[in-house]
């Protein structure tokens, strides 16, 4: 419950600056950061059709578990190369 309350609480502090990361860090024009939520609700859709088929071969925990570890190493790849870039271009 409380991993879950503050990935919530996170988010929802967090997800509303997007657009501005997309503009100002990665040079998206208005047209493509629109694109980007266009896209969003399709691959969740597609990534939760793939965590039921995960969940069914090698089970429910295991998947969550599974998925939590590669969203978590997405995440790590976003801020190391953000981290990369920023020192680069320093």
């Amino acid at each position: 419950f409380a991993s879950g309350l503050v990935v919530a609480l996170a988010s929802g502090m967090t997800i509303k600056y997007f657009p501005l990361y997309f503009k100002n860090t990665l040079g998206f024009g208005p047209a493509l950061v629109q694109a980007v939520y266009v896209a969003v609700p399709f691959a969740m859709a597609g990534a939760s059709a793939l965590g039921t088929c995960l969940g069914r071969a090698i089970g429910r925990v295991e998947a969550v578990i599974t998925l939590r570890v590669a969203g978590l190493a997405c995440f790590g790849a976003m801020v190391a190369l953000d981290a990369r870039e920023l020192h680069q271009s320093a």
